[in-house]
């Protein structure tokens, strides 16, 4: 691989690693916050619907309180005639009541703005519970009425006379449509309104009230399905969950708020849960992610275009350095490498051509070193030679003198030799005549 692409993808590396680091970093904070903001604001909308759900069967509860306090009711000699007087006050007041009851104490209804089941003992039901406690019943009776035979949110508040004691019950009949209105009303103020769906329950998950065309015709009728956000709600807990939801068929973010109550109302235990589209909802994420991913693509190009840049600016300067030190290894010493930028390369270019300026520099010095020591080797092999011939000279004068001397030995050696010989004759010749002297003495 050629050094222009190896330097271009070192440049694209180390510009890519912390942009892409950096990126990913920002994307999962960021994509934290926006979650959670997403998750604040959906569970927000549904603690701010609820309240508001609060705050009508508060004002219905006061509207009951009101009625029960009235001077008519509690007046044992009020006729039955002005006793109804008094529930239609109330009743052209606030229309969205069905009906107004008026019981004594033994269930038996007296009066009622509808004339129903007149002098007919009543059933014993949660209202009435809580009205022979002493209580105010607001909304904790809800069911499909038997008289009406349509879902009703039930109403009542015992009567007291002036001494305390208990005369009868006011009851009011209140339709759960204005509370799927006010539902509505506030899911067409949602910018998601298309895919936002809002269901209200009771304490025992019977839907009270929803925008989802599935529960068309079975409020009250119809339990919620058995989802683990209302299972967390009834545990008091708000918040939002990614849940199958069975009608979408799908998956989808399903916000859950427990009931609060309303000042000295306390609530009644009911769950509201809004079901919201997981892309659109989440689409702050997506369009987050899809910014960084372009960002990414633009840090991308600009590290592409930067790291092709300055890798064709080194990689050319250290072309020219390798053309040099080629043709310099081939002999051609005069060779300087031109790089005119100012930066690293500039300045391995002038240490290269400093470095190029010494070896040509120590060449020159070598090569005058090596003439001069020629010259002296050569003054040097001239006084050898002389010294050579005379050497050769004395050796041949005292090889002669030694060969003289030589011959002269062995013509001393030839003549003690010949003496030798002579002395022997005559030592011989000597004894024989002795011998011969002694033989003829002996005669």
């Amino acid at each position: 691989m050629k050094i222009f692409y190896k330097l271009t993808l070192i440049f694209i590396f180390i510009a890519l690693l912390p942009s892409l680091s950096i990126g990913y970093l920002s994307f999962k904070k960021g994509e934290s916050i926006i979650s959670n903001d997403i998750k604040e604001h959906l569970v927000g909308e549904a603690d701010s619907l609820l309240e508001l759900i609060d705050r009508v069967i508060y004002n219905k509860q006061q509207d009951i309180i009101s009625l029960s306090e009235s001077s008519i009711l509690k007046n044992e000699k009020s006729d039955l005639g002005e006793i109804k007087k008094e529930l239609f006050k109330l009743k052209n007041k606030e229309p969205d009541y069905i009906s107004l009851s008026f019981f004594n104490m033994d269930r038996i209804r007296l009066v009622d703005t509808k004339d129903l089941d007149i002098g007919v003992k009543h059933n014993m039901v949660p209202y009435w519970e809580d009205a022979l406690l002493g209580k105010i019943s607001a909304g904790r009776d809800i069911r499909i009425a038997e008289e009406l035979n349509v879902p009703i949110i039930y109403f009542a508040a015992p009567i007291y006379n002036n001494s305390g004691k208990p005369i009868g019950v006011v009851t009011a009949r209140y339709n759960p449509k204005k509370i799927s209105e006010l539902i509505n009303s506030f899911k067409e103020q949602e910018e998601d309104k298309e895919e936002l769906e809002i269901i209200l329950i009771n304490s025992e998950n019977n839907i009270i009230a929803s925008t989802d065309p599935y529960h068309e015709g079975k409020i009250l009728e119809e339990k919620i399905f058995d989802l683990s956000s209302v299972q967390q709600a009834k545990e008091g807990k708000n918040g939002i969950i990614e849940e199958y939801y069975p009608p979408k068929k799908r998956n989808a973010l399903i916000s859950f708020v427990s009931e609060k109550g309303f000042f000295d109302f306390t609530g009644n235990g009911w769950t509201l849960i809004t079901i919201s589209n997981k892309e659109k909802a989440l689409a702050p994420i997506t369009n987050f992610r899809n910014q960084i991913f372009i960002f990414s693509v633009f840090i991308l190009f600009i590290s592409v275009i930067t790291g092709l840049f300055y890798g064709k600016t080194i990689s050319k300067s250290i072309e020219k350095l390798t053309d040099v030190a080629q043709k310099i290894a081939a002999g051609d010493i005069k060779q300087r490498a031109v790089i005119e930028s100012k930066d690293e390369m500039g300045y391995l270019a002038n240490v290269f051509n400093q470095m190029i300026e010494k070896i040509e520099k120590d060449q020159k010095d070598l090569k005058e070193a090596e003439e001069k020591l020629e010259i002296r080797v050569k003054e040097r092999i001239l006084e050898l030679g002389t010294l050579k011939d005379n050497l050769e000279k004395i050796v041949t004068e005292k090889t002669e003198g030694l060969q003289k001397n030589v011959d002269e030995l062995e013509r001393f050696k030839s003549l003690a030799v010949g003496r030798e010989l002579k002395m022997v004759e005559l030592k011989k010749e000597v004894m024989e005549l002795k011998e011969q002297l002694k033989e003829k003495n002996n005669i």
